[in-house]
């Protein structure tokens, strides 16, 4: 058998135990990837732990493989990445109803008390609400595209639990 000693940082690890079929006869790349998918789903941010194999084993004694997670950044995927060069790259924009109650303020600071009929009589309030809700749709579906974030797997308890 094989153990495989995870180290959490710290004086925290764990150890795991895979047949030796897992590591054994197999290139450094075919048996780094049988490490990986055996602590899948045990090891947050296995894809990026550095793993060393030793090259050779005493008769008898486990092979003791060594797992050493590497500090990351959380949200830093190449999907994040991509999600924030959109809103990075979109235009700068204000809800047209947003943008009329900033005039009815100004005109109120300003003595136009009537701004607000003229604007009703004109049918600017009732464009603006409904360019806004038109908008609030569409951002709702683009969040609701965004996809749902998938449960990961963590060697620590968040804070308040």
């Amino acid at each position: 058998m094989a153990v495989i000693k995870v180290n959490l940082g710290g004086d925290h690890s764990k150890s795991f135990t895979v047949p030796d079929s897992y590591i054994k006869g197999r290139t450094p790349e075919v048996a780094e990837k049988m490490v990986k998918k055996a602590l899948a789903a045990h090891v947050p941010n296995i894809d990026n732990a550095e793993i060393i194999i030793p090259e050779d084993k005493k008769d008898g004694a486990p092979m003791v493989v060594s797992v050493t997670e590497r500090a990351t950044t959380k949200g830093q995927g190449s999907r994040q990445q991509s999600v924030l060069a959109a809103l990075a790259a979109a235009p700068a924009h204000t809800s047209p109803a947003v943008a009329l109650a900033q005039e009815v303020l100004r005109s109120e600071e300003h003595g136009d008390t009537e701004f607000i009929e003229r604007a009703e009589r004109r049918g600017d309030v009732e464009r603006a609400i409904s360019e806004s809700e038109r908008e609030l749709r569409e951002t709702d579906r683009a969040v609701s595209s965004l996809g749902i974030a998938v449960p990961q797997a963590s060697t620590q308890v968040p804070e308040g639990f």
